[in-house]
């Protein structure tokens, strides 16, 4: 039911704001985890489309639930940055145990996350070794014509 309450929530209006974005993921991590969630984003606030808004919720929350339940993390964090070519980057990362990405087994995770982020026209990198914590990047642009909405 959670599931279903945040996905309306993301689709409800016809635009949101990357603070607002960043309040729901903090409230995610808080429900999830007694471990803070540290936040960080830009000084100047951006309007996000709810295809936006929703699917980078949505990779905030599976690798959030990652840390949480495989990293052993010390601490998780959460980035945005509007960067120069109008483009924003979020980066989700933990101080855990880290993992080798080449031989991970296959699953959705990181697929699932890598799928969202293409479909707004954006990638995602995944950077982690044992003993290094992890750090994923997502990077799409602001303002794209034909975003699903």
């Amino acid at each position: 039911m959670a599931l279903l309450r945040e996905s309306i929530w993301a689709i409800r209006y016809e635009q949101f704001s990357l603070l607002s974005l960043a309040d729901k993921i903090s409230d995610f991590a808080a429900r999830a985890s007694s471990l803070p969630l540290q936040v960080s984003t830009p000084e100047h606030d951006v309007s996000l489309s709810p295809a936006q808004t929703l699917n980078l919720f949505r990779i905030a929350q599976e690798a959030i639930a990652n840390s949480i339940k495989y990293s052993e993390a010390s601490q998780i964090g959460l980035t945005f940055r509007l960067e120069q070519d109008q483009r924003l980057s979020m980066l989700l990362w933990d101080k855990g145990k880290g993992f080798d990405p080449e031989a991970l087994p296959a699953g959705n995770g990181l697929g699932n996350m890598r799928f969202r982020a293409e479909e707004l026209g954006g990638s995602l990198e995944v950077e982690s070794a044992p003993n290094e914590g992890t750090r994923i990047r997502v990077v799409i642009p602001l303002h794209q014509q034909g975003l699903p909405a």
